[in-house]
Parts: C-alpha cells; sequence; structure tokens
C-alpha cells in the first residue's frame, strides 16, 4: 500500500532543501529577474531536483551555436527554450537524504508492483502531489528572490505533459502573464468550432499537410505564434474523430501516390503521419475501410515488406481486430 512510503518525510526534506536552497540563491549576484522555478522530478524512481532560470540565464544559453538561430516560436512560449528545464541554467545541491529517500520509494515501487499493481500504479501520483504542496508551501520563501512580473512555480513530471501540473500552483492570471499564448490559442479554436466538424477536419488536415511537408500557410504561421505544431493539429483531428477519417486516407493515398491525379506527387515518407492518426481514432465507415483495404492491396502487392504496408494494416486492424487480424 502507498501509505507504506513515507511522503510524509520527503514533504518536510524537500521543503527544508527548498527554503535553503532559495536562501542560499538570494545572497548570490545572479539573484536578478527569475522569472521560473521548477520541482522537476521522475515520479517512477523517486528523482527530484530544484530548477531554476533568471532572463540573464535565458540570455546566456541563447548564445549557443545550437540555439542562436532559433526563431521566436522556439524561443519563447510554453513549449520554447525559456521555459526547457533541462537548458536552466541554475539548479539545488546535491542533496543525499533526498537521494537515499528515493532509492527506498524505488524498492518499495517494486514490491508493490508484485503485490499490489493498483497501488503501484498510483504512488507517481501522490509523489507529484506532494511535489505541488511543496511548491505552494515555498511561496513565502520566493519573496527572497528577484522575481519577473510573469514568474512562476510548478512541479514537472518527466513522463507527463509539462504543463499538466502547472495550473495546480499558478493562479490563472499568472499563468496568463506567462504563457499569453494558451488563451490565444483556445479563442482561435473557437472560431474553428463555429464551422461544421467536416470543414474543421478538413482545415486540420490541410494544416496537418502543411507542416510536415514544410509549406509555410497562413495557418501555420498562426499556429506557431500558439507555439503549436504537427502533433497539435493530429490531436485536434483525434478529438473531432470518425469524420476526419475520409480526409485523412485521401492525404494517405496521395503521399503513397495512389490517386490518378496529385498535383505535389507522393510522398511515402509522410504515409505515417496519416496513419498515425487514423490509428488512434480507430474508428472508420464501410466505405472508407474499402478505400484502406484498397490501399493494403497494391502496397502488399508492390511493397510487401515495407513499413508503410505494414502499418496500413495496423490501421485496420484497429478498426476491426476480428475482419483485420495482424
Amino acid at each position: 500500500m502507498t501509505n507504506a512510503i513515507d511522503f510524509a518525510t520527503l514533504k518536510m526534506m524537500l521543503i527544508q532543501h527548498g527554503e535553503q536552497t532559495i536562501r542560499d540563491f538570494a545572497i548570490t549576484p545572479q539573484n536578478k529577474d527569475v522569472y521560473a522555478f521548477v520541482l522537476d522530478a521522475q515520479a517512477s524512481y523517486g528523482v527530484v531536483n530544484f530548477k531554476w532560470n533568471t532572463l540573464e540565464g535565458f540570455a546566456y544559453t541563447r548564445t549557443f551555436n545550437s540555439y542562436k538561430d532559433y526563431p521566436d516560436d522556439r524561443l519563447y512560449g510554453h513549449r520554447g527554450l525559456k521555459y526547457s528545464i533541462g537548458d536552466f541554467r541554475f539548479e539545488d545541491a546535491r542533496n543525499e537524504k533526498l537521494e537515499k529517500w528515493g532509492m527506498k520509494y524505488e524498492e518499495a515501487l517494486e514490491v508493490l508492483k508484485d503485490r499490489e499493481e493498483e497501488e503501484a500504479e498510483q504512488a507517481p501520483n501522490s509523489f507529484m502531489a506532494v511535489l505541488t504542496e511543496v511548491i505552494k508551501e515555498l511561496t513565502p520563501a520566493f519573496g527572497q528572490l528577484h522575481l519577473t512580473d510573469d514568474f512562476i512555480a510548478y512541479a514537472v513530471d518527466h513522463d507527463e505533459d509539462h504543463m499538466k501540473y502547472l495550473p495546480e500552483t499558478v493562479a490563472p492570471a499568472q499563468l496568463d502573464k506567462a504563457f499569453p499564448e494558451l488563451k490565444a490559442y483556445e479563442v482561435y479554436k473557437a472560431k474553428l468550432c463555429k464551422r461544421l466538424p467536416v470543414e474543421q477536419a478538413e482545415f486540420w488536415c490541410q494544416t496537418l499537410n502543411d507542416f510536415v511537408e514544410g509549406r509555410e500557410s497562413k495557418a501555420v504561421t498562426e499556429l506557431r505564434r500558439f507555439s503549436r505544431y504537427s502533433f497539435d493539429a493530429e490531436e485536434e483531428l483525434v478529438k473531432l474523430g470518425e469524420v476526419s477519417v475520409p480526409i485523412l486516407i485521401t492525404f494517405l493515398e496521395r503521399a503513397l501516390g495512389h490517386l490518378p491525379v496529385s498535383t505535389e506527387g507522393g510522398n511515402p515518407r509522410r504515409a505515417w503521419n496519416y496513419q498515425s492518426v487514423i490509428l488512434e481514432i480507430a474508428k472508420a465507415g464501410e466505405s472508407e475501410i474499402n478505400r484502406l483495404q484498397a490501399i493494403y492491396a497494391r502496397q502488399k502487392s508492390e511493397h510487401p515488406e515495407e513499413t508503410n504496408t505494414k502499418n496500413t494494416l495496423r490501421v485496420l486492424h484497429a478498426i476491426d481486430s476480428k475482419r483485420f487480424p495482424e
């Protein structure tokens, strides 16, 4: 049971270590314009570190050869270099007590996996809950730091979307200051949602195609401003569901060069961009199933061993596993 894992001790140690870390940094010349403070964790292993950055630290990172030519959409926003935790300039000193706690936690998880699988799955959630509580407890200590107006403090699990726990410790108004593109993107999508579902699917399919082909269309340019990319278009298509499938199949046919007339020609390397979305939707009408069967029959005849051929069968299997066993 997870109550056998001593989360209370973890919380106490993290608060103490966090307060000391903040005190130590507060008296340094680098204590200027701190814009983010993060508890960076691997919840499945009990590993956690404090990391933070300043505007000066971010400016320094931008001078690296790897980053100096980055466009704004790769520098800023919630997915940009500015909030890439692995590129933060500052982190806490090693803490042996926390390391030992992490080792015991990992051992306890291994035991739970053998005895209480459900409890083992819950443990990382409990771990992250402690981290969000610690961030809240450290709020008074942040007063020792020279903070930017859009400062945010949050916890991150390497195995999850880095935005997942952010709303638990960052107020909505502060979130808007740090990442105004989040609300702007929701407004943008709200306008699209006024269209018929099939029109939305057409928009997102074409936009996905623009992204994967490197075409700087109006939609791509707008979405980059919101720190949105091809996988966001894929996500919207999955949300729309089955209505997206006929259009995705058309783009798949085009990528494979199966259409009688195609102004762009085929690009088989792009096939998975469309196959993967249909695979995730895993629903299709009989007409679309017939189209996929025709695609597979031609692929099997012309390129039986290619990955694209196998992936089309995977798509059919996801739609109807009995009719199309792998």
